[in-house]
């Protein structure tokens, strides 16, 4: 028990190590999101800042012009709701006239169980920070039943708080692995290492309507391209530990055997599992139902993982992004959407 222990230990503290090693960034940019964590305590237990406030990316010349977005897990909505009201109402459109109570409630029962606040005013930068629940939180990191918080933790972050506790670290460590292996699904025998960190980049914006119109459409490219090493920190451990992987330089030749496949696929969060079989049309609990999947064509695999993806992001997106709207109010959202027009242009421009 004692060895069993040492050793879950050990691979926390590896994480912690890694992610902090991949989250470098400047003592001044370090300081202000600390300082704003801060701020928002107490009730955070984990906290981390992303995106191209913090990152550098393809096409920004400052990240020091650009809006910082926060995640916040909190202990309890209501309670945290209630103290933010308080401190900075402003914060909050005219839905702050819900109260605390309406607000958690409105927070935990539409869209992927996150609301944020946007284009908030602090110490002379903006910032952007949404609130979950605990509870959702390590839902969609193990179940991916919204793949909203999921597939924005897929990508480097800086975090500031909590990943030395367990009930954080192993869900954040859980779902990278499961990026890997739907991504590996999705993808030929061999490939290159970019290829797979773009396709584990791409994951959460497949199926999202704001890709259509919203979006730099050279967005993913511009997150991985520029933080390949991030990635690489972030991963390569993760690639080691997985059985039918074999890296080779800056390529990666799968193992096709079905049987090993078939071992994988059981490894997968529940909800994109059970899309995946019903896109087969298989019933695990049928008695041929390893022979019936080994049977299958790796492109009618990768067609059914695709969808299962694609429509677990449609449905979370597509609400988040009504109640996004919502939550930041009329000239908020304007702003907000207007920026996002820029930068879908500015990508257009690029190509």
């Amino acid at each position: 028990m004692m060895l069993v222990e040492k050793r879950t230990k050990n691979l926390t503290c590896n994480l912690i190590i890694k992610v902090r090693k991949m989250s470098i960034v400047d003592s001044e940019t370090k300081n202000y999101l600390s300082n704003v964590v801060s701020a928002f305590s107490p009730g955070i237990r984990y906290a981390c800042a992303y995106g191209s406030g913090v990152f550098k990316q393809s096409g920004h010349q400052s990240i020091k012009d650009n809006m910082i977005d926060f995640i916040f897990v909190v202990n309890d909505a209501f309670s945290w709701h209630q103290q933010t009201l308080k401190k900075y109402p402003d914060h909050y459109s005219i839905v702050k006239r819900l109260g605390p109570k309406g607000l958690s409630d409105y927070q935990r029962s539409f869209g992927a169980g996150v609301f944020f606040n946007t284009c908030v005013e602090f110490d002379d930068r903006l910032i952007k920070y949404g609130i979950i629940d605990m509870e959702m939180f390590v839902d969609d990191l193990l179940e991916w039943k919204d793949l909203y918080i999921a597939g924005r933790l897929h990508k480097p972050v800086y975090t500031l708080k909590g990943l030395d506790n367990p009930l954080i670290e192993k869900p954040f460590s859980a779902n990278l692995k499961s990026a890997v292996l739907t991504s590996i699904f999705l993808l030929d025998e061999k490939c290159s290492m970019e290829e797979l960190f773009i396709k584990i980049a791409s994951l959460s914006y497949t199926g999202d309507p704001r890709m259509i119109v919203g979006e730099d459409k050279g967005k993913v490219r511009n997150i991985v391209t520029p933080n390949i090493e991030k990635f690489h920190t972030l991963y390569d451990p993760i690639l080691k530990n997985i059985s039918n992987i074999n890296v080779n330089n800056s390529s990666i030749i799968q193992d096709m055997d079905p049987l090993q496949r078939f071992e994988l696929l059981q490894e997968l969060p529940k909800n994109l599992n059970t899309l995946v079989l019903r896109n087969l049309n298989l019933n695990n609990k049928a008695k041929d139902f390893q022979k019936r999947f080994i049977d299958l064509s790796n492109e009618k695999i990768k067609e059914s993982f695709a969808k299962a993806v694609s429509d677990i992001v449609r449905s979370s997106s597509t609400t988040q992004t009504i109640k996004n709207s919502t939550t930041a109010g009329v000239q908020k959202s304007l702003y907000y959407g207007g920026q996002k027009m820029k930068k879908m242009f500015k990508g257009l421009i690029r190509k």
